[in-house]
């Protein structure tokens, strides 16, 4: 039985390789996110991607952590049991003598659920995220989990631009997907029509968490948001930082997949 769940995207900027700094930023926007939300509702907090540490990419090996056993991973665990609240971000995994953009989903008793390493990275300058970090394992997305219900997958940023790896959540039942982000300009557009189309296309509500702020060459537009499976928008985010809120409601997905069940049609194999 789905139970209506409230989600707070935290779009924060981001210090450059300041870890300590951007941890202590985002325990004040966490007590700020709780203080809005009422405490009947099972509340979610989402971080953009990388947000201890933003793509300070050429000393990733001084900020990657293991996972669990680090020290972000114990400061997250500890501040989702204090205050009752299931913390989803990601943040530099090192596991063996291999690196990772990994995300993370920690419930509300403080227990990391699992992790997910990002796929698709980002080759492009000046992030050039291939150069820095192995790709997770395509064969092994293990990032679904149930939440009052509710089956919730987590993807990070360049993920969203591959539809199949979305889909394939999809098809294991995942009713809401969150993509953590370092979107830069000029992709406004992009960004927001991607994901408009995950949602549509699969009937599920849609998260995306998103920086803003500027590193050295680029700059990030926010626009975070919240997304319903018809494609309508819950909720959305401006250019500058704040904390968005939004409320997940089990009927919309069943007037969804009642109204044009596309996810229900044969696929082109099948006819």
């Amino acid at each position: 039985m789905k139970d209506k769940i409230h989600f707070s995207l935290i779009q924060m900027d981001i210090q450059l390789g300041n870890k300590i700094s951007n941890l202590s930023e985002i325990e004040s926007l966490i007590v700020k996110s709780v203080q809005n939300v009422l405490k009947t509702h099972t509340h979610v907090i989402c971080l953009p991607e990388l947000c201890t540490t933003g793509f300070d990419l050429k000393n990733h090996k001084t900020h990657a952590e293991k996972i669990p056993d680090g020290l972000t991973t114990d400061l997250f665990q500890n501040l989702a049991r204090k205050h009752k609240i299931h913390i989803i971000a990601s943040y530099i995994e090192k596991s063996m003598e291999s690196y990772y953009n990994c995300a993370v989903i920690i419930d509300d008793q403080g227990q990391l659920l699992t992790k997910y390493r990002k796929v698709h990275l980002f080759p492009l300058k000046p992030m050039e995220e291939s150069e820095y970090f192995m790709s997770g394992d395509n064969d092994d997305i293990n990032s679904l989990i149930t939440i009052n219900g509710f089956k919730v997958g987590v993807l990070i940023c360049f993920d969203l631009r591959f539809p199949e790896i979305s889909r394939r959540l999809v098809l294991e039942g995942v009713d809401c997907i969150i993509y953590l982000a370092e979107f830069p300009r000029p992709r406004d557009d992009v960004w927001t029509t991607l994901l408009r189309a995950r949602a549509m296309e699969n009937q599920i509500f849609v998260i995306g968490v998103n920086r803003v702020g500027e590193d050295d060459t680029i700059s990030y537009f926010g626009k975070s948001i919240v997304i319903g499976p018809n494609g309508e928008t819950i909720n959305s985010g401006s250019t500058k930082e704040e904390i968005i809120q939004g409320i997940l409601d089990p009927d919309l997905l069943n007037l969804a997949k009642k109204f044009i069940p596309t996810l229900s049609h044969r696929r082109p194999d099948q006819y």
